[in-house]
């Protein structure tokens, strides 16, 4: 794991895993997501306001399905919505390193690298803010971790913002947009 920028929950092996994935699962208990219900609701309501606006037709699968599962997410996170767009188009090229349409490079494995070193700066300064300021956010359960009684090493805390906030967010909105689409064909 030497030559990584990060190291994710998906490249840990137990009891590393396990020990990592319990420095989040209390977060995510009801009563911390309860918190997040009225954020999460205005998320939804301008969800729909969006598709109320579009009177009666848009591309579904890209002006809703593909904002609002990543915007979900990243208000788990605790990240300012002025940086949701930032963070689609770097998820977007993480996930899309050889499409045409999201890759920097020609060279799909340098065009991963500067979107990982990108997430990389991104999140180094969000761990400075939360260690200076910690809020009631999962970024500030992962900035200030202490796993087996040391703070999470640099790799490690990267790959859990990643994961974090990329985790799901191309399966739901594909999720999402395919059912939308199964349900129109019925």
């Amino acid at each position: 794991m030497q030559g990584h920028l990060v190291k994710s929950l998906v490249q840990m092996d137990d009891p590393e895993h396990r020990d990592h994935r319990a420095l989040t699962a209390e977060w995510f208990l009801p009563k911390n997501l309860a918190k997040l219900d009225s954020r999460l609701s205005g998320l939804t309501e301008r969800a729909i306001k969006q598709m109320q606006d579009f009177g009666g037709e848009c591309d579904f699968a890209s002006d809703i399905a593909m904002q609002y599962p990543l915007y979900v997410i990243l208000a788990i996170l605790g990240l300012p919505e002025g940086d949701y767009p930032r963070m689609l188009k770097l998820t977007q090229e993480l996930f899309g390193a050889e499409d045409e349409e999201f890759k920097r490079d020609e060279n799909a494995l340098l065009s991963l690298m500067q979107t990982v070193a990108d997430f990389v700066a991104y999140f180094d300064g969000i761990t400075a803010e939360r260690k200076a300021t910690p809020t009631d956010d999962l970024a500030s359960v992962i900035a200030n971790g202490i796993i087996n009684g040391e703070p999470i090493g640099h790799k490690e805390q990267l790959g859990y913002y990643i994961i974090a906030a990329t985790a799901g967010h191309d399966t739901t909105s594909n999720a999402m947009a395919g059912g939308l689409q199964a349900r129109s064909e019925e």
